[in-house]
């Protein structure tokens, strides 16, 4: 028996999508989306018509003059959805994304690195890069020792990669914290104390 509950998760608040893709990028939009069916679980059929519960104004107008079945399958509805109200993206700020995509690469944590390479990646257009090249420049640009350990995982998505990058990272700062602490102050004296004994000793011993 499955252990499982239902959970009443309420109405998310989210703004509403009215159609107007210079005011609310519909990427940012369907994104929350995602989100929101993946957290509830629904049913294939009806995650579509959760999702237009959420448009308003023109994009509600353009939502009731789609067919039956686009209606009711959400990868159909999502299709028709981007294709009619795109993201809002000037080709200069494309461009300079792009730039920065080529040249991202780890300089401190895999958690900030993370995060970076989650922020450029989605401001690119979906048809520029495919995923499996994502996992393979986020690899590439990974510390030497870190993205070796990440390639001998044989990751098959983005976020495999980066869950195992950071477990890795994690796992060696832990035991550098362990094996490569610096002293106490009480070792520093205890072997202070010892090196005066033992100096003091061999003085003796040369003068007897």
């Amino acid at each position: 028996m499955s252990n499982i509950v239902a959970v009443n998760l309420g109405i998310p608040v989210i703004k509403p999508f009215s159609g107007n893709n210079r005011e609310y990028d519909p990427k940012e939009f369907i994104l929350k989306m995602h989100l929101q069916l993946e957290l509830r679980a629904l049913p294939e059929d009806v995650k579509a018509l959760f999702v237009a519960t959420f448009l308003e104004g023109k994009a509600l107008r353009w939502y009731e003059r789609l067919d039956l079945i686009t209606r009711r399958d959400i990868k159909l509805f999502e299709k028709a959805y981007l294709e009619r109200f795109p993201s809002h993206v000037r080709q200069d700020t494309i461009l300079d994304c792009a730039r920065k995509y080529h040249s991202i690469h780890q300089t401190t944590t895999v958690q900030y690195y993370n995060q970076q390479f989650r922020d450029i990646t989605y401001q690119l257009p979906d048809n520029v890069y495919l995923q499996q090249g994502h996992l393979i420049k986020y690899i590439l640009g990974l510390k030497k020792m870190i993205g070796y350990e990440v390639s001998l995982r044989n990751c098959s998505t983005l976020d495999e990669a980066m869950d195992v990058a950071a477990s890795f990272e994690a796992a060696r700062d832990l035991r550098e914290k362990v094996y490569f602490r610096k002293p106490k102050k009480k070792e520093y004296q205890e072997t202070w104390t010892f090196e005066k004994d033992l100096i003091w000793t061999q003085f003796s011993y040369k003068n007897l």
